[in-house]
């Protein structure tokens, strides 16, 4: 699969994992006015324990499906059904041990009591959560986009329509959004199941659950260490702060990940790509006009996150969450750090996950550090700050250290890009300061916008790659 195939995989997986990732996004302005910024700080650190569950309930046995999966002596129908049967096993007995502690674990998360439901509602929710997050992986493996896509918008659907009515018709508040979740998980992962049934098979094989574990188990140190790095925040401004607070965080964040969404889609469709090509001819060079594209939109969002974050914060909310203005720009910056580790693919392709391991809890351990600080003395912004500095860390360190295993000649003029996204910054400020009425500054806003894109673009590439580009996806 070259640099054609994987364009056109990019965008027609670019939909599903829109629907999936960005409907918590789209339902803000329809249940905003029917919760106080407390409950979506309690929203949001609720939705990052599934999403804790998830990542850590099965070991990462993802990761080892996608590593082995490609093999040219491995049974696929064989390996794909251990570990979801493994998997499932797993996210069953943690479903069952938070039900019925859920009075423990209320208290574990909120300091209070209050919550048991929502602790319960969460334990039957994380279980349907990573069905469809394991289903709809394995399609992406699979390079089944038509059936991936569908699968999402399905849940999209679904999720949305039931979390509009248990909230606005009936009244549930917080509890009605998880519900609504849990509707949108449940019908998506029957709708994959049945598109997995000739694959997924009563078989089981001890020698591959080894195999997995053994790839998987030091990148579950790395993942637990990422879930750390990105979402432990919550935590720690729950606790030193309050949720009012992590309320004004969350809001930051959710319009941020509209562009995390954009970087999730990059990872999510270029990592089985590596595993795949890695040792072909074309790879490298592949591999580089992926990263031009990936550096190009990454710059673009920081630029349209800077001029555009109030806007959209007062379009989806109201002056409750003007606060988190200043933080969208910083979390789409830290985002685009963390998402370009996939294009120094050395120690995944060399197996040398212990290494990953090592470098995950390293960065780990100085957010927590540099938040545990900068929280106490900034604020919520300071939280932001630490995820910058580890993220940096991060790259760099996967940038020097990977090359070892798997080298990648990459042709990127970040000198030439980062001059002229200073400027763009700089312009962008001026334009804000001006006396002109908000329709003229945005429209000043998108013209820069554009000009940055456009000149960015031509820098990265020539007039001819950004042809064969566009007829290989139009």
């Amino acid at each position: 699969m070259q640099t054609k195939s994987f364009s056109s995989s990019f965008l027609n997986y670019a939909l599903g994992i829109f629907l999936s990732r960005g409907i918590s996004f789209i339902l803000v302005p329809i249940y905003i006015s029917y919760i106080d910024v407390e409950d979506f700080g309690v929203l949001e650190l609720s939705v990052q324990a599934i999403n804790f569950i998830v990542l850590l309930g099965a070991f990462e046995i993802l990761q080892g499906l996608t590593r082995f999966y490609y093999d040219k002596n491995s049974n696929q129908d064989l390996i794909t059904s251990t570990a979801f049967y493994f998997a499932l096993s797993m996210h069953l007995f943690i479903a069952f041990f938070l039900f019925f502690f859920a009075q423990f674990f209320s208290n574990l998360l909120f300091d209070t009591l209050e919550y048991v439901n929502i602790v319960r509602i969460l334990s039957v929710t994380s279980v349907f959560a990573f069905l469809n997050g394991f289903t709809s992986s394995t399609l992406i493996v699979q390079r089944r986009a038509k059936e991936f896509s569908f699968g999402n918008i399905i849940y999209a659907a679904v999720s949305s329509i039931s979390s509009i009515i248990f909230v606005t018709q009936i009244g549930l508040g917080v509890q009605g959004i998880l519900f609504g979740l849990f509707c949108g998980y449940f019908f998506a992962s029957m709708v994959n199941l049945f598109f997995l049934k000739s694959m997924l098979k009563l078989q089981f094989s001890v020698d591959y659950l080894k195999q997995m574990i053994a790839f998987s188990l030091p990148l579950l140190i790395s993942s637990f260490s990422v879930f750390l790095n990105l979402y432990f925040d919550r935590v720690i401004i729950s606790k030193f702060l309050d949720f009012q607070q992590l309320g004004i965080y969350s809001m930051g964040y959710k319009v941020a990940l509209l562009a995390g969404i954009i970087f999730s889609i990059f990872k999510r469709t270029t990592t089985p790509y590596i595993y795949e090509n890695y040792n072909k001819e074309f790879f490298k060079i592949s591999l580089n006009n992926i990263l031009k594209g990936y550096f190009t939109v990454a710059c673009t969002l920081i630029l349209g996150s800077y001029m555009f974050s109030g806007e959209i914060i007062y379009l989806i909310s109201d002056s409750r969450f003007s606060p988190a203005i200043v933080l969208v720009p910083l979390f789409v910056t830290s985002f685009s750090l963390s998402g370009a580790i996939i294009f120094f693919p050395g120690f995944g392709i060399a197996r040398k996950t212990n290494l990953i391991a090592i470098i995950t809890v390293c960065t780990c351990i100085i957010n927590i550090g540099f938040n545990i600080l900068l929280i106490q003395e900034y604020g919520v912004i300071g939280s932001i700050y630490a995820s910058l500095l580890s993220n940096l860390f991060l790259l760099t360190s996967h940038m020097l250290f990977s090359k070892k295993y798997f080298t990648t000649e990459y042709d990127v003029k970040t000198i030439k890009a980062g001059l002229l996204l200073i400027g763009s910054l700089c312009l962008a400020y001026l334009i804000s300061e001006t006396s002109y009425t908000s329709s003229i500054k945005i429209f000043l806003n998108l013209l820069v916008l554009i000009t940055f894109s456009s000149v960015l673009l031509l820098i990265q590439f020539t007039m001819d790659e950004i042809k064969k580009t566009y007829r290989k996806v139009f």
